[in-house]
């Protein structure tokens, strides 16, 4: 009976020995580098990171295009058919009344050199009376023209809109 013990303990370690033999032989070798490749490849958290950093750089991209600013040039023009011309009627009152005030504070100076003092009141108001008088028949009761031809008016304007929506 003692053989059998002994043979049991040859068949175990030979079973053992098969065994490990088995195992190696059908497992597969995995450098850490691998490791590491597969779990960068399927890692989903990994995943979504790299697609939240395309949007956010997308997005810089974006915003960097709306931040230059964007230029419309506008141009027209403008046939004028008659000749410019001037209203001398739109300014009369005012030239009339400036140049007798002139004529008046002229004569006022010209009598203070000579005697030392003002004009009488009266003498002023004939004065101006007098001036007012002569400068608006002598005025002329027309609108000149700047010249004999027509004109093309042409304008180019430049509108550059920033991103915040402010115009220049």
């Amino acid at each position: 009976m003692r053989n059998k013990p002994t043979n049991h303990l040859k068949w175990y370690l030979l079973l053992k020995i098969l065994a490990i033999f088995v195992v190696t032989a059908n497992g597969q070798t995995t450098s850490l580098e691998t490791c590491f490749n597969l779990a960068r490849d399927h890692n989903m958290t990994l995943r979504q990171a790299k697609s939240a950093l395309l949007s956010s750089q997308y997005n810089l991209q974006a915003e960097k295009k709306s931040y230059l600013p964007k230029v419309d040039l506008l141009s027209s023009y403008t046939y004028l058919s008659s000749p410019l011309t001037v209203n001398l009627q739109t300014v009369k009152d005012g030239i009339v009344e400036g140049s007798s005030k002139q004529s008046v504070n002229a004569a006022n100076e010209v009598f203070k050199e000579v005697t030392g003092n003002d004009l009488s009141q009266a003498a002023q108001d004939r004065i101006y009376n007098a001036s007012k008088n002569i400068i608006g028949s002598v005025y002329p009761n027309y609108n000149p023209s700047l010249s004999k031809q027509s004109y093309f008016v042409a304008k180019l304007r430049c509108k550059a809109t920033h991103f915040s929506g402010k115009q220049t």
